[in-house]
C-alpha cells in the first residue's frame, strides 16, 4: 500500500518500538517511509517488546514482510529467524483454515445455506491480496437468520460442538437471543463462529453495534472472490468497511491489525462511492464509527482518501478527540485494557443519534442489574 505523507502523524508520542510496529500497518510501504523502517532498524530496539507487541495487534505477519524486504543484516539472526519460522506457521495455519472453510461452504451450499465468509481467510484476499499477511485465529460465517437452524444443525452434522457447554443445539434454537454462537471441532481444534448479524452479542451492550442486515440489504449485493481458486459469495466492499469500522468501534480499536485490515481494503477498492457509504451509515446510525475507523486508516496507515471524504472527518471534534483516544491506548502498556466506565463513555461518544446513546445505557443498566443479581 502507497502510504500518502499523513502516515505515522500521530497525536502521542510513541516509543521506537511502537513506531517501528505503526511504520509497517501496511503490505507496502513509499520510499519515505521504507526509509523510516530502516532507521528504525538502527536504532538500539528491544526485540522481545517488539515481538510482543506485534503479536497482540495481530500484525506479526506484516512485521515479517516488511523485515525481509529490508535490510535484514540490521536485525539479530535469532529475531529474524524466530519471527520467519513464525510467518511460515501461520501461512500454514491459514492454508489450514482456508481449506476448512472450502469444505463448509461446500456443505452449505449442498443444504442450500446461502453462507459468506468474513474475516479470516476472505478479507485476508479482499483486502490484502495474500493469503499469508493476515493473522486469524477461526473462521467467521453468516447466513440469514432464517437459515440459522438448519447452518447449526449442519455444522453439528460435521463434527462441531457448540462452545458454551450450558445449552445445546437444540435448547439455544429454541431462544436466539444472540447473533452468533462458537463452535468448535474436537478432532482439529477449528473454531467457527456462525452469524445471522455482524456483531457477537455475548453481552447486554454489545447489541448496541449490530448491524440491520435487511436495512441495508447487503444479500443482495453479495459479490465473488477467488479463495485459493475457488469462487465464494463475498460482501460488496462498501458493507464490509462498514463491517469492519462497526467491529473495531466495538471493540474500541484495541489491536491495531484491525485498522490494517480497513487500511488495506480502502486501498484495494480506490473507486469507493463515499457519498453513498457515508449516507448508508447515517442511516443506520454508525457514520461515525465509520469516520473514525477512515481517519485511523488516513492518519496512521497513510491509506489516501479523497479530499472531499477527508475535510469531512477532520471537521468532527468527537472524531478527533475519540481518534486521539485510540492512540493513547494502543502502546501505552502491553497488558493495559480499558476499564467499564471508560469504555462505556468511548461507546456513548461514538453513537451521533440520541435514542442510540439512550438505548445503550437501557443495555448497560439491565446487564449491571443482571451481573449485580450473580
Amino acid at each position: 500500500m502507497l502510504r500518502s505523507e499523513a502516515g505515522l502523524q500521530t497525536s502521542v508520542h510513541l516509543r521506537l518500538e511502537a513506531e517501528l510496529l505503526l511504520s509497517c500497518a501496511g503490505a507496502d510501504v513509499s520510499d519515505h517511509h521504507a526509509a523510516r523502517f530502516q532507521a528504525l532498524l538502527r536504532e538500539t530496539l528491544d526485540w522481545d517488546d517488539v515481538i510482543e507487541l506485534a503479536m497482540q495487534h495481530g500484525v506479526l505477519p506484516l512485521l515479517y514482510w516488511h523485515l525481509d524486504h529490508a535490510d535484514s543484516s540490521l536485525v539479530p539472526e535469532a529475531v529474524y529467524e524466530q519471527l520467519r519460522t513464525y510467518f511460515y506457521a501461520n501461512k500454514l495455519h491459514n492454508t489450514r483454515l482456508t481449506d476448512k472453510l472450502l469444505n463448509l461452504l461446500r456443505q452449505f451450499e449442498a443444504h442450500g445455506i446461502t453462507a459468506v465468509p468474513f474475516k479470516g481467510p476472505a478479507l485476508a484476499v479482499a483486502a490484502y491480496g495474500n493469503l499469508t499477511l493476515r493473522q486469524f485465529g477461526d473462521l467467521d460465517i453468516l447466513v440469514q437468520e432464517r437459515d440459522c437452524g438448519a447452518a447449526m444443525r449442519m455444522l453439528v452434522s460435521q463434527g462441531f460442538r457448540l462452545k458454551s457447554h450450558a445449552l445445546n443445539v437444540q435448547q439455544e434454537m429454541v431462544h436466539l437471543s444472540r447473533c452468533a454462537y462458537s463452535f468448535i471441532h474436537d478432532a482439529d481444534g477449528i473454531s467457527v463462529d456462525l452469524h445471522w448479524g455482524i456483531t457477537a452479542a455475548m453481552e447486554y451492550p454489545d447489541r448496541a453495534f449490530v448491524l440491520p442486515l435487511d436495512t441495508v440489504q447487503v444479500w443482495e449485493r453479495l459479490e465473488s472472490l477467488s479463495l485459493s481458486g475457488t469462487r465464494v459469495p463475498s460482501f460488496a466492499p462498501e458493507d464490509l468497511l462498514l463491517m469492519l469500522c462497526i467491529h473495531g468501534s466495538k471493540h474500541c480499536w484495541e489491536r491495531l491489525g484491525w485498522l490494517c485490515d480497513i487500511a488495506l481494503l480502502i486501498h484495494a477498492y480506490p473507486e469507493a462511492p463515499w457519498p453513498q457509504i457515508r449516507s448508508r451509515a447515517s442511516r443506520l446510525g454508525c457514520r461515525r464509527m465509520l469516520d473514525l475507523g477512515v481517519l485511523l486508516a488516513h492518519t496512521v496507515c497513510g491509506v489516501a482518501l479523497p479530499e472531499p471524504v477527508l475535510q469531512q472527518v477532520r471537521t468532527e471534534a468527537v472524531v478527533q478527540s475519540l481518534a486521539r483516544a485510540v492512540e493513547r491506548g494502543w502502546f501505552a502498556s502491553v497488558e493495559s485494557e480499558m476499564g467499564m466506565v471508560a469504555r462505556s463513555r468511548f461507546y456513548v461518544r461514538m453513537r451521533e443519534r440520541w435514542w442510540d446513546k439512550v438505548q445503550y445505557g437501557v443495555l448497560l443498566a439491565k446487564l449491571v442489574m443482571r451481573r449485580g443479581r450473580m
